[in-house]
């Protein structure tokens, strides 16, 4: 592999995958009574000390933000809403890195479903991972985080 465009090629593929979140969630029996609780959980993968976990309490325990933002519909709608959660740089900074050290940072939902969010809209967006809109908690399809970046399509 000497071939300095298959580097290129092969560190592009690998910059974009290089981040990715995913939510777990698992039961717990706590000390305090024989009750079950849910506990939810933030992977973020491809960190420089590798892969760290922290529990939605937690991330919850970190400074909030709240935003009025819009968003941009797949027929080009534009939508108003007010999110509060934690901003992506945060929980970043957390673990030494910064948004803005990707080439990409991939998404993944329960269902899933993921997408990436490119290098030009980490440059220049804040990106909030929110637990209410518009002053209501998610609904339980949107759980346990929604990933919202202002003026950008509804599909980030």
């Amino acid at each position: 592999m000497n071939n300095p465009l298959k580097r290129i090629g092969v560190l592009g593929i690998v910059v974009l995958l290089i981040f990715t979140t995913a939510c777990s969630s698992k039961a717990i029996k706590t000390d305090e009574s024989s009750e079950i609780k849910e506990v939810i959980e933030i992977t973020v993968n491809g960190l420089a000390d590798g892969d760290k976990t922290i529990g939605l309490d937690k991330l919850k325990a970190l400074e909030s933000v709240t935003r009025e933002m819009e968003t941009i519909t797949s027929s080009g709608e534009i939508k108003k809403k007010k999110v509060t959660g934690i901003p992506l740089e945060s929980l970043l900074k957390l673990y030494g890195s910064s948004q803005k050290n990707y080439g990409g940072i991939r998404f993944i939902a329960g269902d899933s479903y993921s997408i990436v969010v490119p290098k030009e809209i980490l440059q220049k967006r804040e990106i909030v991972l929110a637990y209410e809109v518009n002053d209501s908690y998610l609904d339980e399809k949107s759980l346990p985080l929604m990933v919202a970046v202002p003026d950008e399509r509804s599909m980030y």
